[in-house]
């Protein structure tokens, strides 16, 4: 507990010794320093203390020799933080690095992985995010840990990216692997009802509203077991849940949904502006009928959260850019709704996407604007 009260000036001096250690020759010196400093740095973590945190392991990386643990919660707190490009490059680099060390075949490997090819997801970059998953699931199984937290973690990130691709068989398998793992113990409630929000994403997909809704009221009920109701894994469960019964007819409550999604979103302002702008994008869904030129509005502002902060070539503002280009054709601006949905269709094919079910919409909405 007291590595935690560590002060800035500690910091910058643990790290000053480290380098000079590293200058002088004595690396065993210099990584029992770095060690330090992460130990700190996770310790902080535990206590909710980040920006110390984010402190001992920027340090730890300055001081030498670099430890892909350092730069793996480094780039975990930079995610956390919204930092997502700077994370990806951290997380890179504690990648080559295990590789370089001949470390890249255990389970802490595995973990970097996954938590790299999370941050590429949320970039947008969803084919390069399911080669780093189907590496650690290479790891993992190779290791026979696959009946475990970490096998659990691997199965759902695959099934992730799979209905991104649009590769929805292979979603639905990997989802119920997931949910066997997990309902024999390989992991906690946390999982499981990111589980069930995965299969109402599916479900949501092929149409099949009914199911959708079941497997959220399932994940609702596992993430307020576990944490209350005031997480952001709530907001994602909302929204979701919003784009559902909008979809079934039922705007008010709809509405509701996203009023409580946006409560929770309020108290994590500073690090949850993806999910602000995913939410815009379905209150944008509920408002079109009544109100366009509200929805409009919407999307224009998730336009911008997109693009303020750094994630313009995400598939979400794909996804943004060819639902304003629809709405923009229904309004009569053909013009402007050729220029969103070819945008749209651009950013889709840079991804890799193109193929995917929503590339294929786009073509379509372009034509029918032709």
């Amino acid at each position: 507990q007291q590595r935690v009260q560590l002060t800035h000036s500690e910091v910058v001096l643990l790290g000053s010794l480290g380098q000079i250690r590293g200058a002088l020759g004595d690396r065993s010196g210099a990584a029992d320093v770095t060690d330090a400093l992460v130990l700190a740095g996770s310790e902080a973590e535990a206590v909710g203390r980040s920006a110390v945190a984010m402190r001992c392991y920027e340090t730890a990386v300055s001081a030498g020799p670099v430890s892909p643990a350092a730069l793996a919660r480094l780039g975990a707190l930079r995610r956390q933080a919204g930092d997502l490009r700077r994370a990806a490059e951290v997380l890179r680099e504690a990648v080559e690095l295990e590789q370089e060390r001949g470390e890249a075949g255990d389970v802490t490997a595995a973990w970097t992985l996954i938590a790299l090819g999370e941050i590429e997801r949320d970039l947008g970059q969803v084919p390069l995010a399911m080669e780093r998953f189907l590496g650690a699931e290479a790891i993992v199984k190779s290791l026979q840990q696959w009946n475990s937290h970490v096998g659990t973690a691997v199965a759902i990130r695959m099934a992730e990216a799979a209905i991104d691709l649009g590769e929805y068989d292979d979603a639905r398998e990997s989802l119920r692997e997931a949910e066997s793992l997990w309902q024999l113990g390989a992991s906690d409630s946390t999982e499981g009802a990111r589980i069930q929000l995965r299969f109402a994403e599916l479900w949501l997909h092929q149409g099949d509203l009914a199911a959708s809704a079941a497997r959220l009221d399932q994940a609702h009920r596992l993430a307020t077991e576990l944490d209350g109701s005031r997480s952001s894994l709530h907001v994602d469960i909302l929204v979701q849940l919003a784009a559902v019964r909008c979809r079934q007819g039922n705007l008010e409550d709809s509405r509701s949904r996203l009023e409580q999604a946006q409560q929770i979103l309020a108290e994590h302002s500073a690090t949850q502006t993806a999910a602000q702008a995913v939410l815009l994008g379905v209150l944008a869904e509920v408002e079109m009928v009544d109100d366009p030129r509200r929805a409009l509005a919407h999307l224009n502002r998730a336009q911008q959260l997109w693009e303020s902060n750094g994630l313009a070539e995400c598939r979400n503002a794909a996804v943004n850019l060819a639902r304003r280009g629809a709405l923009r054709q229904s309004m009569g601006a053909r013009e402007q709704a050729v220029d969103d949905l070819a945008a749209a269709g651009t950013l889709l094919e840079l991804l890799g996407l193109k193929q995917s079910p929503t590339g294929a919409i786009v073509s379509l909405q372009l034509v029918s604007c032709a």
